[in-house]
Parts: structure tokens; C-alpha cells; sequence
């Protein structure tokens, strides 16, 4: 799952304010974890594991 991430991230145009593209990567990340996740959430987690 992490390759999927970084190939979005890496192909994710950063825009300037008059519309240009400039270079580097234009990807923003807010990553949001359950404090105390259900048994369904950590089954989830754990399928997936650690990008």
C-alpha cells in the first residue's frame, strides 16, 4: 500500500497561484489513526499492516 501512496503523491502536480505548474510534488497527507480502534478497525490495520 505504501508504493500506491508514493506513486500518487510523486505524480501529483503542485500548482502556483496564476495556475503554473512548478516543480516538485503537490501532495498534501493527513493521516488520521483511532485512538482506541474496534476489533473491526484493528482487523483492518492489521490486514493492510505498516506502509
Amino acid at each position: 500500500m505504501g508504493d500506491q501512496f508514493e506513486n500518487i503523491w510523486l505524480r501529483t502536480e503542485r500548482k502556483k497561484a496564476d495556475g503554473k505548474v512548478v516543480g516538485g510534488t503537490g501532495g498534501v497527507c493527513c493521516v488520521c489513526w483511532p485512538v482506541g480502534p474496534t476489533a473491526a478497525q484493528r482487523r483492518v490495520l492489521r490486514k493492510h499492516g505498516p506502509c
